[in-house]
């Protein structure tokens, strides 16, 4: 009985380190790189609040990203994620010295609550950003 235990003992001495060098062992990477595809990650985070115009971080932009609207967004064609296309906006134009910005919004966009955005509306929000002591 002594002797079983003892080679038992010698298996598992021998074996675990064995199975466990077989999970670190590097797979053969391909030969050439395939293009495209989609890269999916976790960003762990825990965000103080979701308040969208106080937090900036991933773990807030990304669970209300689907309920807010921004006045552009990123065209989802463009392959580059560098062309912007109109979201509240119908057209926009930049001044030649780069310095203002016009936007003509979209008519009959509605808030959740069925009420017309306008651009008061528009102002408040980007005044909500820009002075933080006014933030309610």
């Amino acid at each position: 009985m002594r002797r079983l235990r003892g080679r038992v003992s010698l298996l598992y001495a021998i074996g675990l380190p064995l199975i466990a060098l077989l999970g670190v062992v590097p797979v053969r990477a391909q030969d050439r790189p395939r293009p495209g595809g989609e890269l999916i990650f976790l960003v762990p985070s825990e965000p103080p609040s979701y308040d969208g115009h106080r937090e900036s971080t991933f773990g807030v932009i990304h669970p209300l990203a689907p309920h807010y609207n921004t006045l552009l967004r990123v065209d989802p064609a463009d392959r580059t994620g560098t062309r912007p296309v109109g979201d509240l906006v119908a057209s926009w134009a930049i001044s030649k010295d780069g310095l203002s910005y016009t936007f003509r919004l979209h008519q009959g966009v509605k808030f959740h609550d069925g009420t017309v955005m306008t651009p008061r509306d528009v102002k408040a929000s980007y005044e909500k950003i820009i002075f933080p002591t006014a933030r309610g």
